[in-house]
């Protein structure tokens, strides 16, 4: 049995010096919001970190257990790009399997949460085309979101109704007809 993971390792070296920031989300199927792709977990980083870019384009992490861990890289065809990421490799693997076995001795599963709520407003799924189908958790995302615009239109409509009632410029007055309706005036 094994376990797999995505990875992103990202930095922007003039706003965060030294440091590369390596985020792991869980790439199982068994929970929608594991579905999570490598570019929406750099989404998820920028939040925290702006302007960061990703070192590479996705890595996968395959746990077998007892620290058999595997890392697989985006495979290239081009010589340069092959090298670059051997280099890139020397770098990054260490960091990876560093913060993959703290994040576990931790007892967590993932190095960064996700706020799905901040994924539907961030990729606006309503602006998707019409011929893109829509998979179950791009559904969901779509109904949190719409649900959340609801609400904020529903707080702004009631804050506007209260500040056009008449008693809303003049509280005391408002005070005095509800204390004249309880004393029964």
């Amino acid at each position: 049995m094994s376990d797999k993971y995505r990875v992103i390792c990202s930095e922007n070296q003039q706003l965060y010096p030294q440091k590369i920031f390596v985020d792991i989300y869980p790439a199982g199927n068994l929970r929608p919001e594991n579905s999570l792709t490598h570019d929406g977990l750099l989404q998820m980083r920028r939040l925290i970190n702006p302007n960061v870019e990703k070192l590479e384009s996705g890595i996968i992490l395959t746990d077998f257990g007892h620290g058999n861990i595997i890392l697989q890289y985006e495979k290239t065809y081009n010589r340069r790009m092959q090298q670059y990421q051997d280099f890139l490799r020397q770098r990054l693997d260490p960091l990876i399997i560093q913060t993959f076995l703290s994040m576990k001795q931790h007892g967590k599963d993932r190095t960064i949460e996700v706020s799905l709520s901040n994924m539907a407003v961030m990729y606006d799924l309503h602006k998707l085309s019409e011929d893109h189908h829509l998979s179950a958790r791009e559904e969901a995302l779509i109904k949190q979101n719409e649900q959340i615009k609801k609400t904020a239109e529903k707080r702004r409509q009631l804050i506007h109704h209260h500040a056009q009632n008449k008693y809303a410029s003049n509280p005391h007055l408002l005070l005095a007809w509800r204390q004249a309706k309880h004393n029964g005036d």
